[in-house]
């Protein structure tokens, strides 16, 4: 038995070994010890449980997780900074939590050479993200894309997919929008964050609490001050997080548009999705969400539905 937590009170971990567990492992997981040490604890049929005998195989990304109870986070941009400058906070939010998170960029950095994609890849770093980039022209290839799209979501099986809004300037957002949520049918929950190119038809039904990860987000987002990247700085990303801040305690948040719950659409009852497919993260459900109040909330309700919470599949 494999016991996983965030604590550091060498009591607890103890406590932990003397009532069953064979390892301890601390958040956030490193997901090659996770599969090495699966890998040890599990029996493979025709042999006596060597680890060396058991290849990468034997257990898939999403037995991995799911044995661990380690749920996956998907976020798709265009090119890197998107992801980093719209939910940033929120991604680091979820690795404090333990979340796996993996970021695909659909039009950019695909050039391992460039400046993009190494500012990417320290970012990637700080943020203890896998990140895969593919193209740089701006414009998904489709083909490509919806390729890339589908062979993570078979692999990985996650349970919330972050993209960037379909209002935007940008054909790029627009486009990748389409796609993901073209390949994300079995993905039981669905947020769109605010891309560099958004307009005001950007609508957020969620905001997040930030603030204790703001300095986090800067480290990252550092890598990318020197490219000159429209809208996407360390400068820009304080300011946003502060200016929605106004529709919140926390002075400083991310907005998210609320595209699909549980597998429900916006104004469907959560509770009609699977139970065993939910896991609520705290940081997503009350006091954070639903976030809007007055007048603006009571025109959403009357077109979405009521807001209800947010929840993902482990």
């Amino acid at each position: 038995m494999m016991a996983v937590t965030g604590s550091t009170n060498k009591l607890m971990i103890d406590g932990a070994i003397r009532a069953g567990a064979d390892y301890v492992l601390n958040k956030p997981v490193d997901r090659d010890k996770l599969l090495r040490k699966i890998r040890e604890f599990v029996k493979v049929e025709g042999t006596d449980a060597d680890p060396a005998a058991a290849s990468t195989s034997d257990v898939t990304p999403v037995e991995a997780a799911a044995a661990a109870r380690i749920p996956t986070i998907v976020a798709v941009g265009v090119q890197p900074g998107d992801v980093e400058m719209g939910c940033g906070g929120v991604l680091f939010r979820h690795r404090a939590e333990g979340h796996q998170v993996i970021i695909l960029n659909l039009a950019g950095g695909g050039d391992a050479d460039s400046d993009l994609a190494a500012a990417a890849a320290q970012a990637a770093e700080v943020l203890g993200a896998r990140m895969t980039n593919i193209g740089d022209g701006g414009t998904p290839d489709p083909e490509g894309a919806s390729s890339l799209l589908q062979s993570v979501f078979a692999d990985f099986g996650p349970g919330m997919l972050y993209v960037p809004s379909a209002a935007a300037q940008s054909h790029g957002s627009v486009e990748s929008n389409r796609l993901a949520l073209a390949a994300a049918e079995a993905v039981p929950n669905v947020l769109a964050y605010q891309s560099p190119s958004a307009t005001l038809d950007f609508v957020p039904h969620l905001f997040v609490d930030v603030a204790s990860f703001l300095a986090r987000k800067s480290e990252m987002l550092k890598y990318y001050d020197a490219l000159g990247l429209p809208n996407v700085s360390v400068e820009i990303a304080a300011t946003t997080a502060r200016y929605w801040g106004r529709f919140k305690d926390p002075e400083h948040v991310e907005p998210l548009e609320v595209i699909r719950r549980g597998g429900a659409q916006p104004g469907e009852n959560i509770a009609d999705a699977p139970p065993d497919r939910l896991v609520y993260p705290s940081f997503l459900t009350p006091p954070y969400a639903p976030a809007l109040g007055g007048a603006f909330s009571r025109v959403l309700e009357a077109t979405l539905g009521p807001i209800a919470e947010v929840g993902f599949r482990a």
